[in-house]
């Protein structure tokens, strides 16, 4: 993700998948390019969810990018994902987390 706001379209299917997921059959881990802000509430989705900022900052640049795609590689290779969801503006860095874990759908 992006950011995991309460508006927007992808941050919106986002909340929703969050909420319906099996919470006994997925351990949920969300990660986000920008940092957590307090006014995401995302303290409204549960506890069990577990939120990986990579915390960059600045304008989308070459350098930002590679950056998120650096940083999502690390979170997936340290939380070693079964699944590795991403789509919108944000599936390039779900493709580098999906090369860390060659493993994960």
């Amino acid at each position: 993700m992006w950011r995991l706001t309460r508006g927007g379209g992808v941050p919106i299917v986002m909340r929703g998948l969050l909420r319906h997921f099996d919470r006994s059959a997925f351990e949920m881990h969300v990660c986000t390019v920008r940092p957590l802000f307090p006014e995401d509430g995302l303290d409204e989705l549960g506890s069990d969810i577990t939120f990986h900022s990579l915390d960059v900052t600045g304008s989308r640049s070459p350098a930002l990018h590679a950056r998120a795609m650096l940083g999502a590689g690390r979170v997936a290779r340290s939380v070693q994902p079964d699944i590795v969801h991403a789509h919108g503006g944000t599936a390039m860095y779900g493709a580098a987390a999906a090369f860390a874990v060659p493993r994960a759908r």
